[in-house]
């Protein structure tokens, strides 16, 4: 168990290294989901892994570690792919919910 630990950090760390090297955002390399909010009526959701939960007053997304809802009315994915996702609508809330590890996506 501590060598996995010892490993990751020891990746982590490196990742962060060549983030610096060539000037890329650490966000960017350390697998994180990135979230562009436009108004309330577009949102935008790049490193997303799956839906999981779908209905026109909420929408969640998963990815990794990260649950990340969308409430509010005339919700629709207008694009999906296997990375990003588009929501439209008139959007109330974005909720960031940590998940446990035993989660699946």
């Amino acid at each position: 168990m501590k060598d996995n630990l010892k490993k990751r950090l020891r990746m982590k760390k490196t990742a962060i290294q060549v983030a610096k090297l060539f000037d890329i955002p650490t966000d960017v390399m350390s697998n994180l989901p990135t979230i562009q909010l436009f108004g309330d009526r577009k949102i935008i959701f790049e490193g997303v892994k799956s839906v999981a939960e779908y209905g026109t007053e909420r929408i969640a997304m998963a990815s990794g570690k990260l649950k990340i809802s969308v409430s509010g009315k005339e919700l629709d994915i207008r694009y999906i792919d296997d990375k990003s996702a588009v929501i439209e609508g008139k959007i109330n809330a974005v909720e960031l919910e940590r998940r446990r590890k035993n989660d699946t996506d």
